[in-house]
């Protein structure tokens, strides 16, 4: 009975296959799962950062970029593990679906990050802060992280299937931030970001509720740039890693 659900549920295929691995796109998740594996070691490790940030509730958890730091490695485990076992049709569909979720999520926070940083970095850190993010760190969760994933998307991967349901993904992913970061805020009497500190609660319930439609936003822009890139069919590699793949293999033979 469970096997005859595992293959239906397998058949369905929501979302559509990866393309083919490559050397270049198997070279490609191996530098983002280590610059993803660094960070979370840089973040973690005895540092004015991480001290400011474990005398919070949540710890480091309780920051977007961070939940979205772990969402995107994991994506990338889950290719690499497509790329051992490029038969297994569980991992293709597991990988493509953390995509559906990585791709937006990481896009929105590197838009949001630097928009905020250029207009009042004080919008992100408090003004008492007695450290300064050192700026390979600050480059590598919040912008690395985004430049993999597009990449990984528009040259390596097939569009978003609609089938994926972004509004539930998004409207889900939106909900369950909020209310942690409600919870984790109730208990430290300050939000992780300075910027909420300043709305009252029906802005930051606007604000919430706004990050759903941006996030729809941002999935159906990704898709469309995609299409712009590689076409509505989008099943093979975009031209530039073509090109690159066929110099590779011509030097191999």
């Amino acid at each position: 009975m469970s096997s005859r659900l595992s293959k239906r549920y397998l058949d369905q295929r929501p979302v559509p296959e990866s393309t083919p691995r490559t050397p270049l796109s198997i070279l490609l998740h191996v530098v983002a799962l280590a610059s993803h594996v660094n960070s979370f070691r840089l973040l973690f490790k005895p540092s004015p950062v991480s001290e400011f940030m474990n005398q919070q509730k949540g710890g480091q958890w309780g920051y977007l970029t961070i939940l979205s730091l772990a969402v995107s490695l994991l994506t990338f485990v889950a290719a690499l593990l497509k790329d051992a076992f490029p038969s297994h049709k569980g991992l293709d569909r597991l990988k493509t679906s953390l995509s559906v979720i990585a791709v937006p999520v990481e896009g929105l926070v590197s838009v949001l990050y630097w928009t905020m940083q250029a207009i009042d970095p004080s919008l992100l850190t408090p003004e008492n802060a007695i450290f300064k993010i050192p700026i390979f760190l600050d480059l590598s969760i919040h912008a690395f992280p985004a430049i993999f994933l597009w990449t990984d998307f528009l040259v390596f991967s097939p569009r978003m299937s609609k089938n994926a349901n972004p509004l539930l993904i998004s409207t889900v992913a939106t909900i369950a931030y909020t209310l942690w970061m409600e919870y984790t805020s109730y208990h430290n009497h300050r939000f992780p970001y300075p910027f909420l500190d300043t709305m009252k609660p029906l802005s930051r319930v606007i604000f919430y509720a706004f990050m759903v439609p941006v996030l729809l936003g941002l999935f159906y822009l990704s898709n469309a740039v995609h299409d712009g890139i590689r076409g509505k069919d989008g099943r093979t590699q975009a031209p530039v890693a073509a090109k690159a793949q066929k110099k590779l293999d011509d030097k191999v033979q």
